[in-house]
């Protein structure tokens, strides 16, 4: 048990210790106790001394969340994204690099109108318009806490009014917005096959509604490409992440709802099938 006796090092040896289950132990120990003391990585390895007595609690107290499995993120509450902070709970998806693929996508892209869907904590639009000063936005989300914690996330990274939050379903989108054609559409649907097996910090902490879709993922997927068949400017572009075991089935997918649109499958830096693009049919 970690004590206001113990010094930095042997607090976070410790931590290090009751996390066997985590591939980032070292990483994970260091991250909460810079938390919890409010003190970055140098200053902590400079100080090596003891914790005060609220320190070893508050330590203690976040080394035992993280013993259950509960991510890092959840515990501290924000993750990094896009060279971005942003808030993250228990009602969102905690965003992950891969989807760093779909930002890239959207800023190359340049457009002046964008549309989330299922925007969770707004990562993915956030860090697109952040980049894009004079780009605007839409993101919807079928959760009201997820709304509510983008709404907090665009709020402190970007001017709260070049984006607009709505809590909708995939299938309320195309009539909230029949009058309006975005340029770009992204999306982090769900696509994760019922009963697939996944890390307990993952099936455990994570909401559901963000992870699981049908018996082989590809039920979101589906409303995905009917939302953008209604909404996608004929010259836009649209984005989406997949699993990386549905690269055949997700393409298909796309290219039949789509069609005649071009539809091209894109690897992530780990080499795995992890985007979908859309691209304006050939010769328009």
């Amino acid at each position: 048990m970690i004590s206001p006796q113990m010094t930095i090092a042997e607090a976070l040896a410790e931590a290090r210790a009751r996390f066997p289950e985590s591939a980032t132990a070292s990483l994970d120990a260091r991250v909460l106790l810079e938390a919890v003391t409010g003190k970055e990585r140098a200053a902590l390895i400079a100080a090596d001394s003891a914790l005060i007595g609220d320190d070893a609690d508050r330590y203690e107290a976040a080394v035992v969340r993280r013993q259950a499995g509960e991510p890092v993120a959840y515990i501290v509450g924000k993750q990094e994204f896009f060279g971005l902070d942003f808030a993250v709970g228990p009602n969102v998806l905690i965003p992950r690099p891969e989807s760093e693929l779909l930002v890239e996508a959207a800023i190359h892209a340049k457009p002046q109108r964008l549309l989330d869907l299922g925007t969770g904590s707004g990562c993915l639009l956030i860090a697109a318009l952040h980049a894009l000063p004079n780009s605007d936005g839409i993101g919807i989300d079928a959760s009201a806490e997820a709304i509510a914690m983008a709404f907090e996330n665009g709020e402190t990274l970007i001017a709260g009014d070049r984006v607009q939050w709505f809590h909708a379903r995939f299938d309320d989108a195309a009539s909230l917005f029949e009058d309006e054609r975005f340029d770009v559409i992204l999306a982090n649907p769900p696509y994760i096959a019922e009963g697939t097996p996944l890390p307990r910090s993952v099936v455990d902490f994570e909401p559901d509604n963000a992870l699981f879709s049908g018996p082989d993922g590809l039920d979101a997927h589906t409303q995905v490409a009917q939302v953008m068949a209604a909404l996608l400017a004929d010259d836009g572009l649209a984005y989406v992440e997949i699993g990386s075991d549905q690269g055949p089935e997700a393409t298909e997918l796309y290219r039949r709802l789509l069609a005649p649109r071009e539809v091209t499958l894109h690897r992530d830096a780990a080499g795995l099938d992890r985007m979908v693009a859309i691209t304006p049919q050939p010769g328009l």
